[in-house]
């Protein structure tokens, strides 16, 4: 119920803005809880009682256990959907506060059987259609799946391998690896982010083909003048802008509608935190985990590094970045060290950074490669 500016969170891997409400949610995923920061700037506790574990379905969601919430996201219907990572199911908040599980915690390795009874492994990034068709990444199945609203699980793209697929097939013939980021564009197409090949992809709407868009096409090349370890997407309808959690790279990348080069929006390469107030490009980010994109254009940036999320207020250049979400005691730049972050958020002011804490991450270099990119449905 205090500032989100002055709340503490650790590792937050994936955000969610609601812009019907103008809400904010986080996965607060080291402690195990999903927070909602409100448009006055305060926070609260959507669901998770703190410690790692499994159960409470049926109940109030502030009283369930939770293992690594990964992913969120907001249905049509009001309704948040969590991906509870480490407890292989995703699970489902209703507007009376009740949660409940939507899918995992059967037996079955197949598709097209009740997403209840599927065998989930690891699952992360999520997003809802306007249908209340539900996308996430099962990611240590290497594989995307859709929950459509019979409530069948169906396969959208991955074979189960966690190799490169090839481009310019079928999205369920051409392997995929693990995936932290979904987006939907303005035509309806999936994106996927693919981490260890360091690309984005398209799955198509209406032919089920996938092509890379972002990143090296083979999968193979990772490095500061490409992507590496792409984790969250996002996407503006509005100007057909692809936006990328570029987290080895500590930075956020951007891909025109028209295509070209990647260009950087925030960071300057260097692991750390700095530059609140100022252009985003000259920022310090740690780790930026997830994106999500609010009122007015206004960039939502997860730093699972710093324990923060911050936001990037933009309507033309320059871009300023400021912190939101979290406390102000700056992250480490060492890799792998842990700051915690306190958290405040208002939904549409440019410029201003929201939630984060820290969590301790790893880096490794991949080789240097120019990616490039192409729009399109």
């Amino acid at each position: 119920g205090g500032p989100a500016t002055s709340a503490s969170i650790s590792s937050p891997l994936a955000v969610a803005y609601d812009p019907r409400t103008g809400r904010l949610y986080v996965c607060d995923s080291a402690n195990q809880r999903v927070r909602v920061v409100y448009p006055d700037g305060t926070i609260s506790t959507l669901a998770g009682a703190g410690n790692p574990g499994y159960g409470g379905d049926g109940g109030p969601a502030v009283l369930a256990s939770f293992n690594t919430p990964a992913g969120v996201a907001v249905g049509p219907d009001g309704l948040v959907y969590v991906a509870d990572s480490s407890n292989d199911r995703v699970r489902a908040i209703g507007p009376n506060g009740t949660v409940w599980t939507v899918a995992g915690g059967g037996d079955s390795s197949a598709v097209d059987v009740p997403a209840r009874s599927a065998r989930l492994r690891g699952p992360w990034a999520i997003v809802v259609d306007a249908s209340g068709s539900i996308f996430f990444s099962d990611s240590l199945n290497y594989r995307v799946c859709v929950i459509s609203p019979d409530g069948l699980l169906r396969l959208v793209a991955g074979t189960g391998a966690s190799s490169a697929g090839p481009d310019g097939v079928s999205a369920v013939s051409s392997a995929i690896g693990r995936s932290y980021g979904l987006a939907l564009d303005g035509y309806g197409n999936l994106l996927i982010s693919e981490v260890e090949h360091c690309r984005v992809r398209n799955v198509s709407r209406t032919l089920g083909t996938i092509r890379t868009i972002a990143g090296d096409p083979a999968g193979s090349n990772c490095g500061p003048n490409s992507l590496n370890r792409p984790y969250g997407i996002a996407f503006d309808a509005i100007s057909g802008a692809l936006y990328v959690a570029d987290a080895f790279n500590h930075r956020v990348r951007a891909l025109a509608a028209d295509g070209g080069a990647l260009r950087t929006l925030a960071g300057n390469g260097t692991s750390g935190f700095w530059g609140d107030g100022g252009p985003a490009a000259d920022s310090l980010l740690y780790y930026p985990s997830a994106l999500a994109l609010g009122y007015n254009g206004t960039l939502y940036v997860a730093e699972s590094g710093n324990n923060r999320v911050r936001a990037i207020g933009f309507v033309a250049p320059p871009v300023a970045v400021t912190t939101s979400i979290g406390t102000t005691s700056p992250g480490s730049t060492s890799t792998g060290t842990t700051s915690t972050g306190t958290t405040s958020t208002g939904t549409s002011s440019t410029g201003s950074t929201s939630t984060g804490t820290t969590s301790t991450g790893t880096t490794s270099t991949g080789t240097s490669s120019t990616g490039s990119t192409s729009t399109g449905t």
